[in-house]
Parts: structure tokens; sequence; C-alpha cells
């Protein structure tokens, strides 16, 4: 949801000059071009993210999609409690998904 609608905004700086402004109402072709440029980023590094997380077990990916992926924070007790674990184990396989999701995003 919150990924269709940064898409649509986008979508509409794009089509219809809304939004980010300088001195006048005129968008510029540059400026679209870094607006397209910053959205392929944005995509791509989704695509990363995601696709380093299909590579997690699926304890880890469980972990951390209740940790990291809410609106909110979530706190350790309740995802534990979600997931089924002891706090131990929680914070030993989180911190192993950590370290295997950067490794797989080239980061450590």
């Amino acid at each position: 949801m919150k990924k269709q609608i940064k898409t649509n905004c986008l979508r509409r700086l794009l089509t219809t000059g809304d939004g980010i402004r300088g001195y006048s109402e005129y968008v510029s072709s540059t400026e679209k071009y870094g607006i397209k440029r910053a959205d392929h980023y944005y995509r791509s590094k989704l695509y990363q993210i995601n696709e380093a997380m299909k590579k997690l077990s699926f304890l880890e990916n469980a972990v951390l999609r209740e940790t990291y992926f809410y609106e909110e924070r979530q706190p350790v007790m309740l995802v534990c409690e979600r997931i089924g674990m002891t706090e131990r184990s929680y914070y030993r396989i989180k911190r192993e998904a950590v370290e295997k999701l950067a490794f797989y995003l080239n980061i450590k």
C-alpha cells in the first residue's frame, strides 16, 4: 500500500508538474529526469532488499519483518509471542539475519 502511494505521488509529479517547484510553476525536464532517477534508485533498492529477504530462512525472515517492517516499532516481547520463541532465540536469530542480509546486500 505504502509503495503504491509513493509510486502514485511520483507519477503525479512526473505527469502534472505538481509538488516540487523552484521559483515557478514550471517543472523542467531536468527535474523530471532527477525524479525518474530517484524513483529508479528507490525501486532497485527495494528489489535488492526483497531478493535478499527471500534468501533468509523462514524464521529469520519472520523476525526481521515483525521487527522492522511495520509502521510502528513492535516491542520485542510482542514479536517473540507472535513468532513463538524466547527472547534469547529472538536476539540470536535477529543478529544472524541482519548479518546475512548485510552480506547479501554487500554492506558488510
